[in-house]
Formats: C-alpha cells, structure tokens, sequence
C-alpha cells in the first residue's frame, strides 16, 4: 500500500480550557499544564449534521439533490477520565470554594448558574499509526453536561464520566468542531 493510512491510535489526552491557535506549529507545546486527564477505556467522538428535506410538489417523499439544508451539526464526546482534579471538576461545573479557611482540605460546591466564562475548549489528542503525528480534534464552547459521576470498586480505578457537546457561539453559523491532522 503506498498511501500512508491516517489511522488514529493508543490513548486520547484530553486538554481542556482556552487555548492559541495563532499559531498552529507551536500549538502541542502550548498544551502543558492544560491536561484534564486520560481518558479509560474507550474515548467516542462524534459530529453528525442534520439536514432538512425541502418539501416541494412532485418530489414524492425522495430524497433529491440539492434540496436538502445543512441545518446544524451536533457534536459531542464521551469518555471516562481516570483523573479527578480541579479540571475535571471546573469542567463539570463545580467550583473550589475560596471562602474555606481548612489547611487540610480544598472544598468544591456545584454552581448555580451557567455564564460565558464556563463555556471552554475540549482538545482531543492521539497519534496516526506509523508516523506518530499528532490528530487534534477541537470541540468548541463546551463543558462536562453529566456532571459528576463515578463510582469505586474492587480491583478497578475510579473513573469520572464526561460527556461534551459543542455549543455554537451567538450569532455566528461556524460548527463548533475542527480537526487538526499532522503532516
């Protein structure tokens, strides 16, 4: 086979917050420190656009080219993070508490409103199988809407629940998704 396959491989790191895309060669190193964590087991990506039919006489229920509108495309994520930190949290909308005085423990309350400021970016990165380029996929104006969800077991790592979907931005027509191929 002479074409090089773009098959995407190994584990999904998860960045998560706002981030530079200025300059797409230095983007990789601008990621330290953004990390929400890996994800366990399987990490689904998934952008699917919805379409409607335009109805018109004598189109007999078909569907018929060029009469179809690209109405929205909804995008969304989901994975398990094995990590708990501020991130995770922060992402699933629950803030540390800056009012506790404890020296032994940080204390994190779920918000009661949404504002703009909760509303970030979701990097997905993994590899191509054989070159080992980076594969970005960038979900746009989002947050974890599951909230908090894990549970502890026996001979297993506790893992948190994310799911993310990407939110257009108001007045503005652009999908909230990219995908960034290394070459």
């Amino acid at each position: 086979m002479e074409k090089e396959m773009n098959i995407v491989v190994d584990e999904g790191i998860l960045y998560y917050g706002s981030f530079n895309f200025s300059n797409l060669d230095t983007l990789m190193a601008s990621l330290e420190g953004k990390e929400l964590g890996l994800a366990k087991g399987s990490l689904n990506f998934e952008a699917k656009p919805e379409f409607r039919d335009i109805e018109f006489a004598g189109s007999k229920e078909r569907k018929i080219a060029g009469m179809r509108r690209l109405r929205k495309w909804e995008v969304k994520s989901e994975c398990e993070v094995l990590d708990l930190n501020d991130s995770v949290l922060g992402a699933s909308l629950v803030k540390k508490d800056s009012d506790t005085s404890s020296t032994k423990f940080d204390v994190y309350i779920p918000k009661s409103d949404l504002n703009s400021e909760d509303y970030k970016d979701l990097l997905i990165v993994g590899k191509k199988h054989g070159s080992g380029k980076d594969v970005v996929i960038h979900i746009i104006n989002t947050f974890n809407t599951e909230g908090i969800t894990f549970s502890l077991e026996d001979n297993n790592e506790a893992s948190t629940k994310m799911v993310f979907e990407g939110h257009y931005k108001f007045k503005n027509n652009e999908p909230p998704f990219k995908i960034y191929m290394g070459k």
